[in-house]
């Protein structure tokens, strides 16, 4: 495949525990050796009412803490990362 032809996989992710990375990471290994060209987003928390609820791990309520109706994190990378492949 030429580099024109190439597909590409934008993975848009986020990782608590670490185990979405690796996840995501041996999907861009494999792809990677098929020839696609991938790119990683990880998601970010910026908004500071958030945080304490993913200080401290283990959670002691998980599904509680984390399953918050109120809870939406900011995509704002994942909008940048967008933006910045448009140009």
């Amino acid at each position: 495949m030429n580099a024109e032809t190439r597909p590409s996989v934008l993975f848009v992710y986020f990782s608590y525990t670490g185990q979405t990375l690796k996840l995501v990471e041996t999907m861009t290994e494999v792809l990677e050796s098929r020839s696609c060209d991938v790119t990683q987003a990880a998601i970010e928390f910026t908004d500071p009412r958030y945080e304490s609820r993913f200080e401290h791990f283990p959670m002691k309520r998980p599904f509680l803490e984390s399953g918050r109706h109120d809870f939406q994190p900011s995509f704002a990378a994942s909008r940048q990362l967008s933006a910045s492949l448009k140009q």
